[in-house]
């Protein structure tokens, strides 16, 4: 299904919202290790979207995708956590994360709220 995002035609997406707490001192050691797992989540078919740490450099907060299905995240996880980078690194990776919040989010479909968005657009 596509939906219009910023006046631009895009096919669905399902992903998790993130949020790590990262332990005390660990953060730049964390993003160090963050950008090495990419390659690996690319290949898995998992796609990070966008990344950030607040303010009190203690939560690494990010958004990666699987594509248009839900389904598409039980295959995806299943390669990436069965990776041979993952099952070599998994103690290194998850001794940075004292919490971690996953919640699953899709891009917004309803053909009346984009309806909507545009009736009520004015243009300069």
């Amino acid at each position: 299904m596509a939906t219009l995002a910023h006046g631009v035609l895009r096919t669905m997406t399902v992903a998790h919202l993130r949020t790590y707490t990262i332990n005390k001192g660990m953060l730049d050691s964390w993003l160090e290790t963050f950008p090495k797992l990419i390659p690996v989540m690319a290949e898995a078919g998992i796609k990070v979207e966008s990344s950030w740490v607040n303010e009190e450099r203690t939560q690494f907060i990010w958004i990666r995708s699987y594509g248009d299905d839900a389904t598409n995240i039980v295959t995806a996880e299943a390669k990436f956590y069965g990776s041979e980078y993952w099952l070599a690194n998994v103690d290194h990776v998850r001794s940075h994360l004292s919490h971690r919040e996953i919640v699953q989010i899709e891009t917004a479909q309803s053909a009346k709220f984009l309806t909507l968005r545009r009736r009520n657009r004015v243009d300069p």
